[in-house]
């Protein structure tokens, strides 16, 4: 039977059309957010190479003086194996000398293994970690175990942290702790070049209570930065430093760090020295 064939009303068009509409309009949405999406993560991902190759320089350029950290001690530890040989050819009692030598061994390898986990934990990946509490003593010292070698020729490295946060119940941070190294480091070693070209060489730590804030700052003996690039030195890729010295991302990557961790780095500007310095909130607050 042949169907009959009827034609639509102007409203029944008028209604398709606007379905029509409809759904070409829920598709392009539903497309942009697909690419919305797909930018986010390449965004992302490109967020963590970067943060992972600014580890990774940083590493790279402490490398030689972290070399010193365990060679030094390995040499130290060779010299006693052979004074525990030449002892045990005494004739004499040698406990008390044993015992001296193997307390001296205990010490060096401690001091080598607390290098190795520093370097260890600054190359994990943080980035999917929750954040941790992390005690200011603890966060100083692991940065310190990884740059030490760097201060130990002609710039002096000087530490001040304030009493109550080294107390055994004292302040502690809910952060990437190792994020927070990482940030350190690039002060540092920015500080550290700066100080290599003045006359005092000299670089200084402050962590100091403030309330609800612990403050970070480092402060360096150089001659200082001029009021034209103090508006570029947080901008990526740029540096004062000559080329094959410098990424230029050192600044702009540790302003984010500080950034998600809820603070800002800046240039203390009322400083008479170059002073990099940021806040972090307390345990108590950060975790509200």
């Amino acid at each position: 039977m042949d169907r009959e064939v009827r034609s639509l009303t102007t409203q029944q068009i008028q209604a398709l059309i606007f379905l029509s509409c409809q759904v070409a309009e829920r598709i392009e949405i539903h497309r942009i957010q697909r690419l919305r999406r797909l930018a986010e993560d390449q965004l992302e991902q490109h967020k963590l190479n970067t943060i992972a190759f600014f580890k990774m320089a940083a590493l790279g350029e402490l490398a030689s003086g972290i070399a010193h950290e365990i060679n030094n001690p390995l040499a130290a530890i060779m010299a006693r194996a052979g004074q525990l040989v030449d002892i045990a050819d005494q004739e004499q009692d040698p406990r008390q000398q044993i015992k001296a030598i193997g307390q001296q061994i205990e010490r060096i390898c401690l001091r080598m293994a607390r290098t190795v986990n520093s370097v260890k934990n600054f190359a994990r990946n943080e980035e999917t970690e929750p954040k941790v509490d992390a005690s200011v003593p603890t966060l100083i010292d692991t940065t310190i175990d990884i740059c030490r070698e760097k201060f130990k020729g002609d710039v002096r490295l000087e530490v001040s942290i304030s009493d109550i946060l080294l107390s055994a119940d004292g302040v502690r941070l809910f952060c990437h702790p190792i994020q927070i190294s990482q940030v350190l480091l690039n002060l540092l070693s920015n500080a550290h070049y700066a100080a290599m070209l003045s006359d005092e060489k000299w670089v200084r730590i402050n962590v100091t209570d403030h309330t609800d804030e612990v403050e970070f700052s480092v402060t360096d003996s150089g001659s200082g930065i001029s009021t034209e690039l103090r508006k570029k030195i947080m901008q990526p890729f740029f540096t004062t430093k000559p080329v094959g010295q410098g990424t230029g991302i050192g600044l702009s990557i540790s302003a984010k760090i500080v950034n998600e961790h809820g603070g800002e780095l800046s240039l203390d500007e009322t400083s008479s020295e170059t002073r990099f310095v940021f806040r972090l909130q307390k345990r108590e607050r950060a975790n509200t």
